[in-house]
């Protein structure tokens, strides 16, 4: 049940209530689907095997492409994600719903394979929530995928198209990379994590991504590398008590992608874009970062920003005065109550809190110019 104090954050009178791409005000909350809905019988046994089929069946294709120069690799992966994702709508006759796919991830997300398969599998749980995306949406029902104490490798590997992805005490390698790519997610929230090179590539090659959010997590090995690359585009990046144990958000924006607003809150090792300018291929177009918000960071790295237009950067440790003046404007002491209380709270009310978050980021973007 939502506390006076949560509905108080709902109802703040100077932000203006705006839906982030998946609930209009006013919507019942039965438009949301998530686990609690009921199981289809069959449908458990349906995914594995027709899992089993794609896994046989692309894992090879994706050894070699595994194998293939870095620029035509990432085309290739989209090929087969795309055939995959026909494959998979073409051969799933039976209805199924989140819990059915979370289910599927506890059956098979500790089985041992080889690295191929893990990716073929990861792939394939993409296709299946991005297919169970689309055919919600035509019944204007959104697709609330919850996660909680699960662990899988390659989780949504290659993912175009999603709502609310909400992950919470979850393991695992190599999760949501290429995620959101050529398409659009609302909302991805890591809560409690310990993932390893997760978010590679996410929001890139014109994709986007509504907003992010990383809370109390541990995140190894270039996590987040090349976000919102290629014209991609991240809207907020909030970003609290994270140990990145490696650099985060290496080399966003590259290829002329652009993130509006990042605000972190106690993340170490935090090397933001390129911790070294001799990495960073000039002939590249660069993107643009409008406003950084920083505090409490072990390690700040913006070597690179002094060449990218359009930035500005505020760290509380240098300009407190500064740094509170704009704080105050964002609401940020808020905001990062609300992303403390998403954790434990069933995933219908996270959504509740994520669309107040996102409102405020539009308001302060509409504000701004920033379109």
């Amino acid at each position: 049940m939502t506390s006076q104090s949560d509905t108080n954050i709902f109802n703040t009178p100077t932000v203006e209530r705006m839906a982030y791409g998946f609930r209009k005000v006013g919507q019942r909350e039965d438009k949301i689907q998530v686990q609690r809905t009921v199981e289809e019988p069959k449908a458990l046994s349906e995914l594995l095997r027709i899992g089993e089929k794609m896994v046989d069946e692309y894992s090879d294709k994706i050894f070699r492409a595994n194998k293939l120069d870095f620029y035509v690799q990432a085309g290739e992966y989209t090929r087969i994600y795309t055939q995959m994702l026909a494959d998979t709508v073409k051969a799933i006759k039976l209805s199924y719903t989140p819990q059915d796919i979370e289910t599927f991830i506890t059956v098979k997300g500790q089985a041992h394979q080889q690295e191929r398969e893990e990716q073929a599998l990861g792939m394939y749980t993409g296709c299946l929530l991005e297919a169970l995306t689309a055919r919600n949406a035509k019944r204007g029902i959104h697709t609330l995928m919850h996660l909680k104490e699960r662990s899988m490798n390659y989780l949504f590997y290659c993912i175009r198209n999603a709502d609310t992805i909400i992950l919470e005490k979850f393991y695992g390698s190599f999760g949501l990379n290429n995620a959101a790519k050529c398409g659009k997610i609302s909302a991805v929230v890591l809560n409690d994590v310990d993932m390893i090179c997760s978010l590679e590539n996410i929001a890139g090659y014109e994709g986007r991504l509504n907003l992010l959010v990383i809370n109390k997590s541990k995140l190894a090995s270039e996590t987040g590398k090349t976000a919102a690359r290629n014209k991609g585009s991240i809207d907020m990046i909030i970003a609290k008590e994270v140990d990145s144990n490696g650099s985060f958000l290496y080399n966003a924006t590259i290829g002329n992608g652009w993130i509006k607003l990042l605000v972190a809150e106690s993340v170490s090792s935090f090397s933001f874009l390129a911790d070294k300018l001799h990495e960073i291929d000039l002939s590249d177009e660069l993107g643009r970062i409008n406003l950084v918000m920083t505090r409490n960071c072990d390690i700040l790295d913006f070597s690179r920003t002094k060449i990218i237009p359009r930035v500005t950067i505020i760290n509380n440790d240098i300009d407190p005065e500064r740094y509170n003046k704009m704080a105050k404007a964002l609401m940020l002491n808020t905001i990062f109550s609300a992303v403390d209380k998403l954790a434990g709270k069933p995933a219908e009310e996270q959504v509740k809190y994520l669309d107040w978050i996102y409102s405020v980021y539009a308001q302060v973007a509409k504000n701004a110019g920033w379109k």
